[in-house]
C-alpha cells in the first residue's frame, strides 16, 4: 500500500542573511554673524550596523534576509553644507539619509548659527552642537540608537555616534564626539564622528573632530592690511608716507626669540 507523507521539495527560493554598516552624511557646521568663530560643530551621520557595535550605545541591528535577483534600495547621504554666506551668519546643513533596503540611517544634525537670536543645534542621526548666545546655545538631539547629542555653548561639539559632542568653554570651541568603531569588513574602522565646535572670538582655539571622520572648527582670523590698503588709508587721512612704511614694517615675519 501507498505511505503517506510529505515531500519536501528544493524548488523554492531561499533567502540570504546580510549583515550591514549603514552611515548617514554628517551635518555642516554652522556660523553666529558677528565674527567667523562660535559656529557649532555638524552631527555626525546616523550610524546602524549589525557587527561589533552600533550607533548611540544601542543593541546591535538585525541582519537582513534578502532574496536573489531582486532589486534593493541603496543610498548614499551626502554631507550637509557648512553656512558660508557673509557677513550673516546661519545653522549648517542636515546630512542626508543613507538607506540599504528597509535599514535608513538618518543624516547629522546641522551645527547651529545664525544672527541676533541664533538657531540651536539641528536634530538629526547625532546632534549639531550648540551656537553663541542662550537662544541657540543648546546641542541638537540624536536618533535613537544611531547616535549621541550635540555639544552645548557658543561653539559646542557635534554629536558622534558613540560618544556626545563636548560642551564649549570659554572662548574654546567643543570637540566633536567620537565615532564607532566596527569589524564588518575584517579589520577595524571607525565611522559616524561628529565635528569640532568653533572658537569663539580671537584667542580661543578651535574644537577638533571626532574619531572617525569629523572635522576641526573654524578659528577667528583678523586679516592683515595689504600694501594697497594701507597707501590708501594713508592718503584719506593726509598720513605721512613714513607711517606707512613703519606699518608694513610691523607686518614683517620676525625671528624667534630664543
Amino acid at each position: 500500500m501507498p505511505i503517506l507523507g510529505v515531500i519536501a521539495s528544493q524548488n523554492y527560493t531561499r533567502g540570504i542573511t546580510i549583515n550591514y554598516l549603514v552611515v548617514a552624511g554628517g551635518g555642516g557646521g554652522g556660523r553666529e554673524s558677528f565674527q567667523s568663530g562660535t559656529g557649532g560643530g555638524g552631527g555626525g551621520g546616523g550610524y546602524r550596523c549589525t557587527v561589533t557595535a552600533t550607533g548611540g550605545g544601542g543593541t546591535l541591528e538585525t541582519a537582513l534576509i534578502l532574496l536573489p535577483a531582486t532589486n534593493y534600495t541603496v543610498t548614499i547621504g551626502a554631507g550637509g553644507a557648512g553656512y558660508s554666506t557673509t557677513p550673516s551668519g546661519g545653522p549648517g546643513s542636515k546630512g542626508l539619509n543613507s538607506i540599504f533596503s528597509s535599514i535608513t540611517s538618518e543624516g547629522g544634525g546641522g551645527g547651529g548659527g545664525g544672527t541676533s537670536n541664533p538657531v540651536p543645534g539641528g536634530n538629526g542621526g547625532s546632534g549639531g552642537g550648540g551656537a553663541n548666545s542662550n537662544a541657540g546655545s543648546t546641542g541638537g538631539t540624536p536618533t535613537a540608537n544611531q547616535g549621541r547629542a550635540g555639544g552645548a555653548g557658543s561653539g559646542g561639539g557635534g554629536g558622534g555616534a558613540n560618544t556626545a559632542g563636548a560642551t564649549a568653554v570659554g572662548s574654546n570651541g567643543g570637540a566633536g564626539g567620537n565615532g564607532v568603531a566596527t569589524s564588518i569588513t575584517g579589520s577595524s574602522i571607525t565611522l559616524g564622528g561628529g565635528g569640532g565646535g568653533s572658537e569663539a572670538g580671537s584667542g580661543g582655539a578651535a574644537g577638533v573632530g571626532g574619531t572617525g571622520g569629523g572635522g576641526t572648527g573654524a578659528v577667528y582670523l583678523i586679516a592683515s592690511p595689504t600694501l594697497v590698503e594701507l597707501i590708501s588709508a594713508a592718503a584719506a587721512a593726509a598720513q605721512p608716507m613714513i607711517a606707512v612704511a613703519q606699518q608694513l614694517e610691523l607686518l614683517k615675519p620676525q625671528a624667534a626669540q630664543v
